[in-house]
Order: C-alpha cells, then sequence, then structure tokens
C-alpha cells in the first residue's frame, strides 16, 4: 500500500540544497549497463563546488556514509518510495545511492538477461 501511495504521489519534492546526479556503470562481465542515482547533503557556502563533490564520489572518496538504496520488481529509483528514503538519507547528513537495475531507469537493456531480483552480482 505504501508502495502505491508514494508512486501516485510521486514522492518528495525536488531540492535544490542537494546536489544530485546519475553515474552509469558498465558491468564488466557482460557488458549490461546500470544506473546510480546518487544524491548528496549540501555542505555549507565554503565547501568544494558541486563538480568537485562529484568527482570524490565517483572516485570512491566518501567522506560521509553511504546508503545503497535497492528499488522493488517493477520500480526504478524514480519511485516516490525511493525519493523519499535517499530525501530522508541526505536529510540525515549521508550520500543516498539509489541503483537502478539493468533495463531500470530509462536505461537500455543491452544483454539477453534482464532485472532479477534473485541477482545481486551487480551490487558494488
Amino acid at each position: 500500500m505504501s508502495s502505491t501511495a508514494a508512486f501516485l504521489l510521486g514522492g518528495p519534492p525536488d531540492s535544490n540544497l542537494h546536489l544530485k546526479f546519475r553515474e552509469l556503470i558498465r558491468m564488466p562481465f557482460d557488458g549490461a549497463v546500470i544506473a546510480v542515482d546518487w544524491e548528496l547533503p549540501f555542505l555549507g557556502e565554503n565547501s568544494a563546488t558541486d563538480e568537485e563533490r562529484r568527482q570524490e564520489i565517483l572516485q570512491g572518496k566518501f567522506e560521509q556514509p553511504v546508503v545503497i538504496i535497492l528499488h522493488g520488481m517493477n520500480n526504478d529509483a524514480s519511485f516516490g518510495y525511493v525519493k523519499s528514503m535517499a530525501r530522508t538519507i541526505v536529510e540525515r547528513g549521508w550520500v543516498a545511492a539509489s541503483m537502478n537495475m539493468r533495463g531500470c531507469g530509462r536505461v537500455h537493456l543491452k544483454t539477453p538477461r534482464s532485472y532479477n531480483g534473485a541477482y545481486t552480482g551487480e551490487l558494488p
């Protein structure tokens, strides 16, 4: 029921105080592409630029805890309940990484095998 409500209501409104970007990752074993939607808290006026923070995340230099959010079946990271979890995580000062499984999140499926909730080989 809560998934349906979050879908219908669209989740929380976007915040200009959070840095958001998408990272596309190619799986080395079969060429599949997955997307990770990152959301980071605002660090203040004297902190690094958004691009510097983006590069730090992409290079694996994490200063705050990172929480990986996995969507449910027939969903992706754009669903309201995923955005609500990400917003809650970021408001605590942590980093949210909402992972879109293969073929989900407007990323074209490039392999014969599609998303399967039991397959964990693509988790970081």
